[in-house]
């Protein structure tokens, strides 16, 4: 892959969070938090891009997944057991993982794995639900494309880490060769789920 294409594509982010800021006041309220996980998104990927620090992609984890767990529930696609439930889980990784990163360990991704798997597996039942159960043209269907591109970038990152986990270094690398396709694919369907509710 070409040195240019990678970080250009690793930026994609600013695809949707530019739509959530031009067209604010259009998108639903109840979609904002959306909306916010996207600015977040963008300002995280300048950071890390320019500090690589893991400590902030530790904060960001738990920011982001706690922003889709009120998301989801706000929308009515969790119930209140499984959000608090999914809630103290978010916590206590948090605190592992921060902590493990104070006292000089390594990256712990077993708690990454889980952060991507908890979304993954909500994303799934989400969009289960929309194909088997709801009656709207899928293709104009926002929970549809939401959904789906939760399933991809959370599926592809809870199989990545969990390679890392079994140290499959060389899987590993090729796949990681591949994160910057992920990301515009992943951003370009949020963008697309975004048009839908406009």
């Amino acid at each position: 892959m070409p040195d240019l294409l990678k970080p250009i594509m690793n930026m994609s982010c600013f695809i949707p969070a530019a739509l959530v800021l031009f067209f604010w006041k259009k998108i639903p309220v109840k979609f904002h938090l959306l909306c916010v996980m996207m600015i977040i998104d963008t300002i995280t990927e300048v950071i890390t891009y320019s500090i690589n620090s893991e400590v902030i992609f530790n904060i960001y984890n738990f920011i982001n997944l706690s922003l889709f767990l009120f998301f989801v529930h706000t929308n009515s696609k969790i119930s209140d057991k499984a959000f608090k439930s999914c809630m103290i889980m978010a916590i206590v990784l948090s605190i592992y993982a921060l902590f493990t990163k104070a006292i000089g360990a390594q990256p712990d991704y077993y708690v990454i794995t889980i952060t991507y798997a908890m979304i993954l597996f909500i994303s799934i039942n989400i969009l289960a639900f929309q194909v088997f159960e709801t009656n709207t043209s899928l293709t104009e269907n926002f929970w549809f494309w939401l959904s789906v591109a939760f399933v991809i970038y959370n599926g592809y990152g809870t199989l990545v880490f969990g390679l890392k986990i079994l140290r499959k270094t060389d899987t590993v690398n090729t796949l990681g060769n591949l994160w910057s396709f992920v990301n515009l694919i992943y951003y370009s369907l949020i963008t697309l789920s975004l048009t839908k509710v406009l």
